[in-house]
């Protein structure tokens, strides 16, 4: 399934493409290319992302949604792929609501309703993951999606499950706080470990006379 889908959104992305070359004065098109390339530098370096196509929908000056497909070459678990599906929302956001393009995006700006985040993943050998790994971790129209696939099934998805972006913004900012705090506690066990130890005063140490 993941390589049909990857077929039809590298078609879809040749297109854009080939519209875009035709039309190279497109002001729109030239900082919406910006920004998703600027979206592609920072995830690629971040979480090893690599974009492999975009897709949107475009109505006379204004563009209406845009979306980046990418690729991961390692296992994720849930958690996991939530926070780099949640960051790379909200990095592609930031990227495209910017003073320069925010006169192009209808609605001006965009939410996670108007852009679409997709990353389809694989193993170190460039191989497909399979149930209970999730191979495709999805965000769009608000809704964030997991999927799972099984060799037998050629289409469709072997197990699929949804929860709404706020959810998963939610329990993406829960699983960073949480880890800060777990990684705060050795360090802080540790400086107390070095630490000298202090004898206690004795209880019979007399005040001070006083003068």
């Amino acid at each position: 399934m993941k390589k049909i889908l990857r077929f039809f959104a590298l078609t879809f992305a040749v297109g854009c493409l080939l519209v875009g070359s035709a039309s190279a004065e497109d002001k729109k098109s030239d900082l919406a290319d910006q920004a998703i390339q600027e979206t592609s530098n920072i995830l690629s370096e971040r979480y090893q992302l690599y974009n492999i196509a975009v897709t949107g929908v475009s109505e006379k000056d204004h563009f209406k949604t845009i979306g980046v497909k990418f690729q991961i070459y390692r296992p994720l678990t849930k958690e996991e792929g939530r926070q780099i599906l949640v960051a790379s929302t909200e990095e592609l956001l930031k990227q495209l609501n910017t003073p320069e393009l925010l006169p192009f995006l209808t609605p001006s700006p965009f939410t996670e309703k108007n852009v679409q985040v997709v990353i389809f993943v694989y193993d170190e050998k460039g191989q497909d993951v399979y149930h209970p790994q999730i191979g495709v971790f999805a965000m769009e129209n608000g809704k964030v999606e997991y999927h799972t696939e099984i060799p037998q099934k050629k289409f469709g998805y072997y197990s699929s499950e949804e929860e709404s972006y706020e959810q998963a913004k939610k329990a993406s900012e829960e699983a960073s706080s949480q880890k800060k705090v777990t990684e705060k506690v050795p360090a802080q066990q540790k400086a107390a470990e070095g630490a000298p130890t202090l004898a206690p005063a004795p209880l019979s140490t007399p005040a001070p006379a006083q003068r």
